[in-house]
């Protein structure tokens, strides 16, 4: 008999069980490694880590034609406290 649709197959259930198991395993060392490496390790570590989590976001190109549409680019980075911070880059 067939599986119901949308459920898992016996490996893939078994590879979900395995890779909590690792994560467990290993996120309190992980953090304490992060802890306590200098900022340009931790931010090669952070990011490598971030893309499991966040995918990467496919880059855009801009032309003359769009250019000018684009006056001025700006990033907000929050923390984890719920406090923002505003940065505009140059024109």
């Amino acid at each position: 008999m067939p599986r119901p649709k949308g459920s898992k197959n016996k490996r893939t259930q078994e590879w979900e069980k395995l890779s909590d198991q690792f994560i467990d395993r290993h996120t309190k060392r992980f953090n304490q490694i992060l802890d306590k490496a200098d900022d340009e390790l931790f931010c090669s570590l952070y990011l490598k880590a971030l893309e499991y989590f966040k995918p990467k976001m496919r880059r855009t190109e801009m032309n003359e034609e769009r250019s000018n549409e684009v006056k001025q680019l700006m990033f907000v980075i929050r923390s984890p406290d719920g406090t923002e911070r505003m940065y505009n880059e140059p024109e």
